[in-house]
């Protein structure tokens, strides 16, 4: 037989030429990294790569309107209600004198506000008559009160503080407590929001 003659001279054939491919050590370094938690004071850290307002659920959301806050962080509320507690701090764009100061914190809540904080509307505002709290880096807090249609926020790309998670900003810092969320700066000065209460100190 000559099958036996043909395989020994496949063997003895010499090998390829061809250079054999080289296994590379997977990548241990993705691009994306999820953000880690800063265990001195709990608060959010944008892990390299990726910023606090880019943390959406939802990737495609292409529409989104940009931010003009640096940190935009909410209390959520149920799966069908808008959230309870909405804040944006230090703003990007130093150019718009209404969002002066433009290092601090301002938050909206849809919760009442406090009997001893409301202030009328005024006959001449036809549109929402709202209000916020505002505390900058430096100094006292205080409510604003504005006859305003359209939101300061983006609504998306929003980080929805956890229970007891803090977030830092440009001399100030937030922190979330069950329902409320209070919001504090170098000076002591600050404000809380609540379902049963605001007020500030």
């Amino acid at each position: 037989m000559k099958t036996p003659l043909l395989l020994a001279a496949l063997l003895a054939a010499p090998a390829s030429a061809q250079p054999v491919p080289r296994l590379e050590p997977a990548d241990t370094n993705p691009i994306i990294q999820a953000p880690e938690t800063d265990p001195a004071h709990g608060a959010i850290i944008p892990a390299e790569g990726i910023t606090l307002e880019e943390r959406a659920e939802d990737g495609n959301d292409t529409e989104a309107m940009p931010s003009l806050f640096r940190h935009e962080f909410n209390l959520p509320g149920s799966a069908d209600d808008e959230d309870r507690i909405h804040c944006g701090g230090d703003v990007r764009d130093h150019t718009i004198p209404d969002f002066a100061p433009y290092q601090g914190v301002r938050c909206t809540t849809r919760y009442p506000v406090s009997r001893e904080l409301a202030q009328p509307r005024p006959a001449d505002c036809e549109l929402d008559w709202g209000f916020t709290f505002i505390l900058p880096a430096q100094g006292k807090a205080e409510i604003r009160w504005e006859c305003r249609g359209d939101t300061d926020f983006a609504y998306s790309n929003t980080l929805a503080l956890e229970d007891g998670q803090s977030l830092k900003g440009d001399g100030w810092q937030c922190q979330r407590t069950g329902d409320s969320i209070t919001c504090e700066n170098a000076d002591k000065h600050g404000f809380t929001i609540g379902s049963k209460a605001q007020k500030l100190f």
